[in-house]
């Protein structure tokens, strides 16, 4: 899935990025779309990384857990990902225009892609460390050390989205545009017998 977001970002580039002041609505949506995609990506999957390893905790509570069932480097590897993406993404909306102005968009980027970047660092980066360096503790005690932190992260990273998803929705309809392609979503889904607040 990673791969794929990343071809359609270059392929969208190349093709329609030579220039960052748009006068067609669909490509400027199109172009800041993606640099959602390119932070949701690794964000989801590290949400969702930390959520399976949760589960298998909760399987056996009372075992001690294993800090070498974690892949803390794939973990790690993903808020680079997620920190570079940002970085881009906030360069970008520095430049990009579209000639009849975006009340909407543009501005909820500007609020919310910080957001999503800290979500990553204050809520899931804890956990990777908290599961780095959990020895000798039971499955129980350290998923009590971050369940806090996965709830806050995924309340607030669904806050995040929803004032994103907002503002694209509002410029989508003030400017007419019917292809749906690059809608965003808030992604995430559990089955609510594996409700990260269980």
């Amino acid at each position: 899935m990673k791969k794929i977001f990343t071809l359609i970002f270059c392929v969208f580039l190349l093709t329609a990025c030579e220039s960052l002041d748009y006068n067609d609505p669909l490509k400027y949506n199109n172009h800041l779309a993606v640099l959602v995609i390119r932070i949701q990506t690794p964000l989801d999957s590290l949400h969702n990384m930390l959520l399976t390893q949760k589960f298998a905790m909760q399987d056996n509570l009372q075992a001690t857990f294993n800090p070498n069932d974690f892949d803390s480097q794939n973990a790690e590897d993903l808020l680079l990902e997620i920190s570079k993406a940002t970085a881009e993404a906030q360069e970008v909306l520095q430049e990009i225009t579209f000639a009849e102005g975006d009340e909407y968009f543009k501005p909820a980027l500007k609020k919310s892609l910080p957001n999503l970047e800290n979500i990553a660092k204050e809520n899931f980066e804890p956990i990777v460390e908290i599961l780095k360096k959990s020895e000798n503790k039971s499955n129980l005690d350290v998923i009590y050390e971050i369940l806090e932190y996965g709830k806050r992260g995924y309340l607030d990273y669904q806050a995040t989205m929803d004032t994103i998803i907002i503002g694209q929705y509002k410029f989508k309809m003030e400017n007419k545009i019917n292809d749906n392609m690059f809608n965003l979503k808030f992604r995430l889904y559990v089955a609510p017998q594996l409700r990260i607040e269980n």
